[in-house]
């Protein structure tokens, strides 16, 4: 059988051994992925493999690097086709032995038969064989052989480690295509000897190119060697050693240099040498090939740290190996800008005992900016907490500790001595009739939410002071509740002069319901009149029922009376559990009379089961009374006014509708501005006191209107928020 003509590929393991495996000569057959599929005993023999089964599979290339070498690779480039069958001989290092190979072709793969040349061909000594066998092949870095044009003759394996590639896969090819384009000037120039001298050696970086399609870096040493077949040519082998990993680092470095604007010096203690980074020329501003002279250094520096620079310099210099010094001076750099610096330095002995200092100096001007802006900011906020009455306060949930800022001890009385740093002593200066609240809106906070609660605080045995909190809960990195933090600000002014405002205002609604008022007293006064004059005579039932009669007008006349004090007396807010609808029917029936005097009818729509509502009763009354009143004048010539009261979303809301005169879009965002009004007589006081008390009750007051449509007035208070 003619061997160039077997179709190893679908022969079965049994076939091949039966023909090849007695051979005296060594016999290989690869696939055309450069896998074994068979090995004959002799070559297991000669390799001293003992299984050669534990070959099939493998990949040539990985398992016998050094075999072969580049003449099979370079003429099949890819195991398959119908190459014409070749014959060469090499030398194989690791079993010091000479073979001639002869390789037939098929469409799937190659059939090789190795005859041992050893008996008519000189062997290596040992010691080289072992030399040649070590450095090509087990190397880490890429050693390669190179003609004068710049193509691969030979190609370490440790290419397929470094850069992906098949070492015979580059034979033949120009070493430029590998290299990045911009360094390619300069290694074209080195590979063609250009840069070289006789036998001198060269080294440069650059960048080549992965099979990946990366570029990496690469340190690379070349020489010139004079070829054996042509004593007057010369070919190259080179070195090239993967540095990226340092190319990163010192990119790093320098990065860092510019940003952080700091940079390396090195000096002989035996003043032998001073040693300068390109940025510490930079950030002395000294254009100058080599660093300056001590005396001249000085002279860079800041007159008043010349002295203290000096003799930090002088007690370094006194010291042994591994002294650590760290000084910071100001210097005089180009224009006479003063800037920041700092220098830290470490004396080192070197291999042969040679004594240096090296160390770095940074540019901290701009930290330096910073911690003077920051300074400046903390004596500002300070200053703006001291005028604006503010405290800070930070309770942590952990340890149970709390922390009050020194404005925050001077509102409440007290002093760091006195303080113990718990919650307990907080709560005990909270006024008892706002404890509970105040408790419950902590938990809220520390739950998730948010804190913004004004209550009073027992100061001294007399003495109570109106503040407003805001808290909110700080978390760490994990998002666990970490602390409480808030301000404090001391608002006992701004309440007084609230209720000032709003007693003004009820005196105010008193006046101008006076008339409305006498009117509806005369009447039941009158009819007292009468009946006083018919009970002289009466007799009987008549009596009685005269009686009856006024009684129920004394009754009215203290109802209306009760409301007007209402309105005018002070009075100590009391919140509790109310109404609503009692609330606006009691107001209603106090402006009846107003209303029927200006031809205004009142309709009420009072959903059923509406909950109770934790508020102050009169102040919503003043609300109410000032919000009525507000419609019935807007209704000069009489109209209707629906109210509506409704529950919604775990809000209580009342609506007032009027078919009033309205207002135009650009008046409605100013209603609430202290004296701004749009009735002829009014102070534009009344909505800012009516603003004020449903924020106090934590509700929201919104006005809808159009010109010559009404107005239609909507308060929403929420139902469970206790105040």
């Amino acid at each position: 059988m003619d061997a160039s003509q077997i179709e190893f590929g679908f022969q079965s393991a049994e076939a091949l051994e039966a023909l090849f495996d007695g051979m005296p000569e060594g016999c290989l057959v690869l696939d055309n992925r450069w896998r074994i599929v068979f090995v004959n005993a002799a070559i297991a023999r000669r390799l001293s493999i003992d299984d050669k089964q534990s070959l099939i599979g493998k990949d040539v290339i990985d398992q016998f690097p050094e075999a072969l070498n580049y003449r099979l690779f370079s003429s099949y480039p890819e195991p398959n086709g119908l190459q014409e069958s070749l014959v060469f001989s090499d030398y194989y290092s690791p079993q010091n032995l000479w073979f001639e190979a002869t390789v037939y072709p098929s469409r799937n793969g190659l059939f090789i038969i190795m005859r041992n040349l050893n008996a008519v061909r000189p062997v290596m000594p040992e010691d080289s064989r072992q030399l040649f066998r070590m450095l090509p092949y087990h190397a880490l870095d890429i050693i390669c052989y190179t003609d004068q044009a710049g193509r691969f003759k030979y190609v370490s394996p440790a290419a397929h480690k470094l850069l992906g590639y098949r070492p015979f896969m580059l034979l033949g090819d120009d070493v430029l295509e590998f290299v990045h384009p911009d360094d390619r000037r300069h290694v074209g120039e080195a590979l063609t000897g250009s840069s070289l001298k006789g036998s001198e050696e060269l080294m440069f970086t650059c960048r080549l190119r992965h099979t990946n399609g990366m570029y990496y870096w690469f340190e690379a040493s070349i020489r010139r060697i004079i070829g054996p077949e042509n004593e007057r040519g010369y070919n190259f082998t080179s070195i090239w050693r993967n540095i990226t990993r340092r190319k990163e680092l010192e990119e790093r470095l320098s990065i860092t240099r510019r940003l952080g604007r700091f940079g390396c010096w090195e000096r002989n203690l035996n003043n032998v040498y001073t040693y300068w980074s390109p940025e510490i020329f930079s950030i002395f501003g000294i254009e100058s090939e080599s660093p300056p002279d001590f005396n001249t250094l000085m002279g860079h520096i800041y007159p008043d740290d010349r002295e203290r620079v000096r003799m930090t310099v002088e007690n370094a210099n006194s010291q042994g190996p591994g002294y650590l010094y760290d000084c910071e001076f100001r210097i005089l750099s180009a224009g006479n800008e003063v800037r920041h610096l700092r220098i830290q330095g470490e004396h080192v002995e070197k291999a042969g005992g040679e004594r240096v200092t090296m160390g770095v100096i940074h540019d901290v001007t701009d930290s330096k900016d910073s911690e003077q802006e920051i300074s400046r900011i903390k004596h500002n906020l300070k200053l703006s907490q001291r005028m604006a009455g503010l405290g800070y306060y930070d309770y942590n949930i952990r340890s149970g500790k709390l922390l009050w800022s020194d404005e925050l001890m001077d509102m409440m009385g007290t002093n760091r001595e006195s303080f113990a740093y718990t919650g307990g002593d907080f709560f005990r200066l909270v006024h008892p009739d706002d404890m509970e609240r105040v408790k419950q809106e902590i938990d809220t906070c520390l739950g998730g939410g948010s804190f913004d609660s004004k209550f009073r605080m027992i100061i001294s045995p007399g003495r109570i002071i109106q503040i407003h909190s805001l808290g909110m809960l700080m978390h760490d990195e994990r998002g666990e509740p970490l602390s409480m933090f808030g301000t404090v600000q001391n608002v006992s002014g701004q309440k007084q002069a609230e209720e000032m405002l709003r007693l003004s205002e009820k005196l105010s609604a008193a006046g101008q319901l006076a008339a409305g008022i006498a009117h509806e007293i005369r009447n039941p006064l009158t009819a007292l009149k009468g009946f006083a004059k018919l009970l002289l005579r009466a007799e009987g039932d008549s009596r009685e029922r005269y009686y009856e009669i006024m009684q129920s007008e004394f009754a009215r006349i203290e109802l209306i009376v009760g409301e007007l004090l209402m309105l005018a007396k002070p009075q100590t807010a009391q919140y509790k559990m109310n109404h609503p609808g009692h609330i606006i029917e009691e107001v209603v029936e106090l402006l009846t009379t107003q209303a029927n005097l200006s031809n205004v009818a009142i309709h009420m729509e009072l959903e059923q089961d509406i909950p109770l509502l934790y508020c102050e009763a009169n102040q919503l009354k003043q609300v109410f009374v000032n919000v009525i009143k507000n419609a019935i004048e807007a209704m000069p010539e009489g109209g209707l006014l629906q109210i509506r009261l409704y529950q919604e979303s775990g809000l209580i809301c009342a609506d007032f509708k009027d078919e009033g005169v309205g207002m135009h879009l650009s008046q409605l965002p100013r209603i609430g501005e202290p004296f701004y009004t749009t009735k002829d007589k009014g102070t534009g006081l009344g909505m800012l006191v009516s603003i004020n008390i449903i924020e106090d009750h934590h509700g929201t007051i919104q006005y809808t209107s159009e010109l010559g449509a009404g107005t239609t007035v909507h308060v929403a208070i929420p139902i469970q928020h206790k105040i």
